[in-house]
């Protein structure tokens, strides 16, 4: 076995918080308390291989990567991960995912009205209008 490149309890909290689940709702999906979860997390705990097969289905991730002390972990993310309170960390991914929803929602919406030929080339302007002024404003960092 090489170097160990990570742990994990650190894999486990990584691969949960990529897939947006509090420790909760991953203790729901595997049919066990938030403490044993964050029993693992904290490597207080280790599940077992039977249980860490079922982590790597709920949060489809790769059973060998979960087991491997060799599997790497961005730096950044996990000092991230591991330095900030949970919570402030799954507020964040909760934004983010309700973000995303909603760009989804626009965007499948405005999909039905172009292929309903409800929408108008002047409307197709002032959306493009508004992404050129987003653009802009990521652009100058505000």
């Amino acid at each position: 076995m090489g170097n160990k490149k990570s742990e994990l309890k650190d894999r486990i909290r990584a691969a949960r918080k990529y897939r947006l689940h509090n420790q909760t709702e991953l203790g729901e999906l595997l049919g066990l308390s938030k403490s044993a979860v964050a029993a693992w997390e904290h490597g207080r705990n280790v599940p077992s291989i039977r249980i860490i097969q079922q982590l790597s289905e709920v949060l489809d991730c790769p059973f060998d990567w979960l087991v491997s002390d060799e599997s790497e972990i961005d730096a950044l993310w996990l000092e991230k991960v591991t330095n900030e309170h949970p919570d402030k960390v799954d507020n964040e991914n909760l934004t983010r995912n309700r973000v995303m929803e909603d760009v989804t929602t626009i965007s499948v919406k405005l999909t039905e009205l172009a292929l309903d030929s409800k929408l108008k080339q002047s409307d197709v302007k002032m959306f493009k209008a508004l992404l050129q002024i987003i653009e802009e404003r990521i652009e100058v960092g505000e």
